[in-house]
């Protein structure tokens, strides 16, 4: 491979054509079939100029792409249309982190230290409030972006698919919408899996994808960089971890031009990993929290067929494996020698192996995103240019459109509407009809606004959660409707629930057997309580009882359900429960039970 720059007779070609049997071909034919090929030469030419640094045009892509952070910071409230109780775990987990509370140490949580950080850094700069959960993504977005800019350089890939891969990285964490929902499916849920997804994505591009200009320095810069982003994705996500330590795995032993990076930046993130499991209990703990969640989701029994875009979902991702496997297929058969055929069977080893590793690790599923199909297929585009460099031929580099093609349709059906979530969520509290989540009066949330509509296919709402409340209709009917809250159900059942709290447990730590978490947020959360109450309470495993009730003052128990996970995990505790606390009051939404010490100290305080 050299560092040449592509000739300058690269942009044109053509030539007199000939239709079938060697008759002349049509003029009018003769002429579109060299404008077509004339035009392929040029693109083939933009996307193949690897050395050219476009720093003017990256820079104004760069400049466009910051609209999405400014729309999310325009936005006056944050808005949720489905899944409300994944906004306040988030929520939750960063009023942890400011109370001084450490996940796995002191809750349990299947995300990394960095999930809570986040957020709880978030509030810590920018106040307590629901905007914690956007603030939380834009914290990290300049040193994702700047990641993404050295992953990309070096030559590794041109103007176009650099700018489709960093607008990818900015969309993919910004975004709002449900990882495998529509565009209207507002949720800021799961940032921990799109933050995990991209920055695994990033240290496979530097590792994996051969560089043009390479020297001591920006080796030393991209190990350092491949080393810090591995410890913070162990931080983040243990499945996207497993991902990228594979991947690297794929740059040791495949002979990536990059392997001396992969293996220095490998060996000091495990240094880094292993002094501090070695220091502390800590890592073990996370791990162990991972392993329950992992066998709580296992045991699960998931219906495919009860998510309404789990089909269309699994055919985009199906077209771009299969878009992924036939390029691989075509970089192998188009070798002419045995130099070609070893570079691209290197390739076909990466790419296929990245992508079934994701398949089979969870990485890239319905439930998930599928960002990393850009991996492949940037190895794909790589290795096309590459032999394009090396033959030095026109022909050689027209594949390259055709990658940068897939490049864009394989990764447009999850990116396409990541973006257009953005807008959407700026608009949507000002033309939808929306409830606000205010929970204790001295820490209100006024800014988190809730879809009144669910998204659910129940047609028989009869029973609003005010007539339960009121006495006007009973929460055993209910609950025998099962139906899900709605968005204007919420305020109502926090309301209820801090009045309850305000007349019998006021200051208590309080844990909530409910979606929301955040039930009294005047004060400290107590320790042990899990924001993820209802993580695989179906079929898994059950929390250890006594960790998750030992610092709780009184427990609040919900009279109706939003799912059945509430009642399987009141059932699962009611033994503890009812012997270490007494039931103290009751509304038609909620049951009351307290320690007797803090229940006869709170009323000498009265």
């Amino acid at each position: 491979m050299t560092d040449a720059p592509l000739p300058a007779s690269w942009q044109g070609g053509g030539g007199r054509g000939f239709a079938p049997h060697g008759r002349p071909a049509h003029p009018d034919a003769e002429r579109l079939g060299t404008a077509i090929v004339r035009l392929l030469d040029r693109l083939a030419g933009s996307i193949a100029a690897t050395t050219r640094p476009h720093a003017r045009e990256l820079a104004a892509g760069i400049a466009a792409l910051s609209i999405f952070p400014l729309m999310m910071l325009l936005a006056p409230v944050v808005y949720a249309e489905r899944q409300f109780a994944e906004v306040f775990i988030a929520l939750d987990a960063g009023w942890r982190f400011v109370n001084g509370q450490m996940p796995h140490a002191d809750y349990f949580s299947p995300a990394g230290f960095l999930y809570s950080a986040l957020h709880g850094w978030a509030m810590q700069l920018f106040g307590v409030s629901a905007k914690a959960v956007v603030y939380a993504n834009l914290i990290p977005l300049p040193i994702v972006v700047a990641a993404g800019l050295i992953a990309t350089g070096a030559g590794r890939l041109a103007l176009w698919p650099r700018l489709w891969t960093l607008a990818a990285v900015v969309v993919t964490v910004v975004s709002p919408r449900l990882a495998d929902g529509a565009i209207q499916d507002a949720v800021h849920m799961a940032s921990y899996e799109r933050h995990g997804l991209v920055l695994a994505a990033i240290i496979m591009i530097v590792t994996l994808v051969p560089p043009v200009q390479r020297s001591a320095v920006r080796g030393t810069v991209e190990a350092t960089m491949v080393a810090l982003l591995l410890v913070a994705l162990f931080h983040t996500e243990a499945t996207c971890f497993l991902w990228a330590a594979f991947g690297l795995s794929l740059a040791i032993l495949t002979g990536s031009a990059n392997r001396g990076v992969a293996l220095a930046g490998a060996a000091a993130a495990a240094v880094a990993l292993g002094t501090t499991g070695a220091l502390s209990d800590y890592t073990g703990l996370y791990i162990s929290d991972v392993l329950h969640a992992k066998a709580a989701l296992a045991s699960n029994e998931v219906s495919f067929g009860s998510e309404p875009r789990t089909g269309t979902a699994m055919a985009e991702f199906g077209i771009g494996v299969l878009a992924v496997c036939a390029g691989a297929i075509w970089l192998l058969r188009g070798a002419r020698d045995d130099r070609e055929r070893a570079a691209a069977a290197g390739t076909v080893i990466r790419v296929l192996g990245i992508t079934l590793s994701a398949l089979a690790l969870g990485a890239l599923s319905v439930q998930s995103h599928a960002f990393g199909l850009i991996v492949p297929l940037i190895l794909l585009l790589s290795a096309t240019l590459v032999r394009a460099r090396n033959r030095a031929t026109t022909a050689a580099a027209r594949p390259a459109v055709g990658f940068a093609a897939l490049l864009l349709l394989g990764t447009s059906p999850d990116l396409l509407p990541d973006a257009a979530a953005v807008p959407y969520h700026l608009a949507a509290p000002l033309t939808s009809k929306t409830a606000t989540a205010t929970t204790a009066q001295a820490s209100p949330l006024r800014d988190l606004a809730l879809a009144e509509v669910y998204l659910a296919d129940r047609e028989d709402y009869r029973t609003p959660l005010s007539l339960v409340a009121s006495g006007e209709a009973s929460a055993l009917a209910y609950n025998a409707l099962a139906m899900s809250f709605r968005g204007g159900d919420i305020p109502v059942l926090l309301a209820d629930g801090h009045a309850l709290l305000a007349r019998h447990a006021r200051g208590a730590k309080v844990l909530s057997l409910s979606f929301a978490p955040w039930l009294s947020l005047s004060t400290p959360p107590p320790v042990g309580a899990s924001p993820w109450l209802r993580f695989g309470l179906r079929q898994g495993s059950p929390l250890d009882t006594s960790r998750l009730l030992r610092d709780a003052d009184a427990v609040m128990v919900p009279q109706v359900r939003e799912e059945d996970d509430e009642r399987l995990l009141y059932e699962r505790i009611a033994e503890r429960l009812q012997t270490d606390f007494i039931l103290i009051a009751q509304t038609p939404l909620w049951a009351l039970w307290a320690r007797p010490a803090a229940h006869a100290s709170g009323q000498e305080g009265r």
